[in-house]
């Protein structure tokens, strides 16, 4: 695998020119993962891991510095499965995402149009506005950490007032819970986010939020608690904002 992607980054700076592009470690390292997710999603076992109960299409994922290309990835069908299933206690998120040594903590929901951190942004298609789950991943220890998300492929649905079920967007955001993998420092924080599309007639009508974590093995569902998620200065002027109320 590391070898097939050295040579597409090597196949992208000769299509672009060695002598014109100069690339941080930094961009160097998201070409590289880039790539890796390219490859991951043209790999037919990866692929079967999305078939679902219910019907779900893929999203359209675009590598870019500056914009992205929107995605649409929701779910249609039968809430009674996932409705059915007894909900656990939020404090429990840790051990369900498979981070027992870490505390994660739901900091509340927002809404917007678009979505962006250092490198990349998101957008929500016509008609749809993003729903956004933040989550705060610390490391409680005394020694470095990692937390490993990614590992476990987990498939995150969430059920908006009890009537509609969404599926998180697939996205190159470097802070996507789905893909997160990163080591902690003792006592460091992380923020991670769930992005969902949703129909515009939400836009400050969210009465109720459960979040499905599943995979092969494991399926928890949450009931959130009703928290609005504090918006800073920065992200208020990175993307327009409607703050959910």
């Amino acid at each position: 695998m590391k070898r097939l992607i050295c040579v597409l980054v090597c196949i992208s700076l000769c299509l672009t020119g060695c002598g014109s592009i100069q690339l941080t470690d930094n961009e160097m390292g998201m070409v590289s993962e880039y790539a890796a997710y390219v490859v991951l999603k043209h790999n037919r076992l990866y692929h079967s891991r999305l078939q679902e109960e219910v019907y779900e299409t893929e999203p359209e994922t675009t590598m870019v510095i500056q914009t992205s290309q929107p995605a649409e990835n929701e779910t249609a069908g039968s809430e009674a499965s996932s409705n059915s299933m007894e909900a656990e206690s939020i404090a429990a998120l840790a051990r369900g995402l498979g981070l027992e040594d870490f505390e994660v903590e739901y900091t509340g929901y927002s809404m917007m149009s678009t979505y962006a951190d250092d490198y990349f942004n998101f957008s929500a298609t016509e008609g749809k506005t993003l729903l956004i789950l933040h989550f705060d991943i610390t490391n409680p220890s005394e020694q470095e950490m990692e937390a490993n998300v990614l590992v476990n492929q987990f498939k995150f649905r969430c059920t908006v007032n009890h009537e509609k079920r969404v599926g998180s967007q697939l996205t190159m955001l470097l802070n996507d819970l789905y893909s997160f993998k990163e080591m902690l420092a003792p006592k460091e924080t992380r923020e991670a986010v769930l992005i969902f599309q949703i129909a515009e007639k939400y836009e400050n009508a969210i009465e109720s939020l459960d979040l499905t974590v599943k995979n092969e093995e494991e399926n928890h569902r949450y009931n959130l608690p009703d928290i609005t998620y504090a918006v800073t200065a920065a992200e208020q002027e990175t993307a327009p904002m409607q703050t959910a109320q």
